[in-house]
């Protein structure tokens, strides 16, 4: 007796299979580009106001420095606990200008000592303000600075250039970072002079 074989048969196809069709990939590939094009534009704008924030900030903080400088100095100005008479401005050739230069007696000896002054100077060049604290060299204490004016005023408030009669300064600084402008200013009463 001859063996009996049994065919294997395949189990009936489906007619509906599981899975995307081209259509439906392509779609979920648009809406994902779109999510992503719209986080890219988030993240740029982003880096943008803070760029933007950090450029004001360092502008802001470099004008307060110098002008802390500048004011705290220029209190001092004519400083001479010993009435001796030789301290006051110097260099004062108009009365408006971009530098100043003043003498004060620093170790209070009564002595005009080749020492005893103090400048500031805008430089151009490099757009910084610079300081003189007495030891012939300017030092930058700010930059991207853009202008610097020195105003001197008489007691009677008017704008005067003779280093004798100045009683106030009218200070302004202006710096410029990436496009980004602001200005300080301030009136400084000069206490020592005039006494």
């Amino acid at each position: 007796m001859m063996p009996h074989t049994r065919s294997k048969q395949c189990p009936a196809r489906q007619s509906h299979e599981h899975g995307f069709t081209l259509t439906e990939i392509l779609v979920a590939l648009v809406l994902a580009g779109i999510v992503m094009a719209s986080l890219y534009s988030a993240y740029i704008t982003q880096q943008r106001a803070y760029k933007t924030t950090e450029d004001v900030t360092a502008v802001q903080q470099n004008l307060r420095s110098a002008m802390y400088f500048i004011e705290k100095d220029l209190r001092m100005a004519g400083y001479d606990p010993r009435d001796s008479g030789g301290f006051g401005f110097t260099n004062i050739v108009s009365d408006t200008q971009d530098n100043v230069r003043f003498t004060l007696d620093k170790n209070e000896d009564g002595v005009a000592d080749a020492t005893d002054y103090i400048a500031y100077r805008f430089n151009a060049a490099d757009n910084t303000l610079q300081r003189d604290g007495g030891g012939g060299s300017f030092f930058k204490i700010a930059s991207h600075i853009s202008s610097v004016s020195f105003v001197f005023f008489a007691s009677e408030g008017v704008t005067t250039s003779n280093p004798g009669s100045i009683r106030t300064v009218d200070v302004t600084i202006e710096a410029t970072r990436e496009g980004h402008v602001r200005e300080l200013q301030t009136r400084v009463l000069c206490r020592n002079v005039g006494l």
